[in-house]
């Protein structure tokens, strides 16, 4: 037994692993924001796409301003600074701050222009056979790619009736096929034709795998415990233990060792369906830039500059919408600090 109550139970030469001890954790906030967001009809998830289209062309915009406004007026914010309690560094550090927005995304914007080209024909055609111009139209611009992504689940997910099998969907719809996401046990692994597509796929899949269990028991969840894209490593080490406890169940060949889950035919085939009408938004997404991260989060106990106690929490993954616009919210700011100062110059003392 570990310090953690852990253990391995030997019941009748049945083995089982607490499902107790396996590495969980609440929910965090941008987790349960996503969740609440990929789980809605494709309009909402396309919806999300154009916020996130949008966030880079006004980031870019905002950093933009930012840089031509210090340039523009350096000689007065220096003197601003010396003459008062401020650090001319303070000017440099925000100069940096806009040309690294600036440089680390830039290729969204250029994502962001594309994706306005390529559906601006929507405004004036309704039809069907425009509409499927505009997906052809995507679909072409979409570069090819092969380099396969995985999440990993807390629970293992099988067929009813066929547990041995991967479960296959079809990431496609009539104007073309965009890759397949396959399950295995608490693998779901996505085998990319086009490039671009990001984690939030797996948001998706887990969401309406979880309703599909949830029919038969109200209370069951299942979440993504590891990102391939983020965490190579910690994701392969996970995912080891986890074949080490599959193969222990085949050798023993008394019952499950890790916790599954079950679905049946027809929830795999809803699940396509949700999929093949999310298509449009895939693609409009996959001209974005693919970019994960991993987020921690640091509240002070103690204010600075005596900050060293601290309260510190981190997330697997970090939701590109909420992060990106909380940068696009700060850079509002600091543009509004720098107008106000240019338009309306405040008293200074004289030298």
């Amino acid at each position: 037994m570990d310090k953690d109550g852990c253990e391995l139970r030997v019941a009748s030469t049945e083995y089982r692993w607490p499902e107790n001890c396996i590495q969980q954790q609440p929910m965090s906030l941008t987790e349960d924001m996503v969740s609440e967001q990929v789980d809605q009809p494709p309009k909402r998830y396309a919806s999300r796409v154009r916020w996130m289209a949008i966030i880079y062309v006004v980031l870019n915009i905002i950093s933009i301003a930012i840089i031509i406004a210090i340039v523009w007026r350096l000689r007065f914010f220096i003197t601003l600074s010396q003459r008062s309690n401020v650090e001319t560094l303070t000017i440099a550090i925000i100069f940096v701050l806009a040309a690294y927005y600036l440089v680390s995304t830039f290729r969204g914007f250029i994502g962001a222009m594309r994706m306005l080209w390529l559906n601006l024909p929507a405004l004036w055609t309704s039809d069907e056979k425009g509409k499927a111009r505009i997906e052809n139209g995507k679909q072409a611009a979409l570069k090819a790619s092969s380099k396969s992504k995985s999440a990993y689940f807390d629970k293992a997910v099988a067929l009813e009736g066929k547990s041995g099998e991967a479960i296959k969907w079809q990431v496609s719809d009539q104007n073309g096929k965009l890759g397949e996401l396959q399950v295995e046990g608490v693998k779901a692994t996505y085998y990319p034709i086009k490039r671009g597509m990001n984690n939030n796929i797996f948001e998706f899949l887990v969401s309406h795998l979880e309703r599909a269990i949830q029919k038969r028991d109200g209370e069951a969840q299942l979440q993504i415990t590891q990102w391939s894209t983020i965490d190579e490593d910690q994701a392969s080490s996970y995912y080891s233990m986890v074949q080490a406890f599959q193969s222990l169940e085949g050798q023993l060949g008394k019952g499950r060792v890790w916790p599954t889950v079950e679905i049946t035919q027809n929830d795999v085939d809803k699940i396509q369906q949700e999929l093949t009408g999310l298509v449009p938004a895939l693609r409009n997404q996959s001209l974005l830039p693919d970019l994960e991260y991993a987020v921690e989060y640091n509240v002070p106990v103690l204010p600075e500059p005596l900050g060293f106690v601290k309260l510190t929490r981190n997330d697997n993954r970090a939701d590109a919408v909420l992060t990106m616009g909380c940068a696009v919210f700060v850079m509002l700011f600091i543009m509004a600090v720098l107008t106000f100062f240019i338009l309306l110059p405040p008293w200074v003392p004289s030298k």
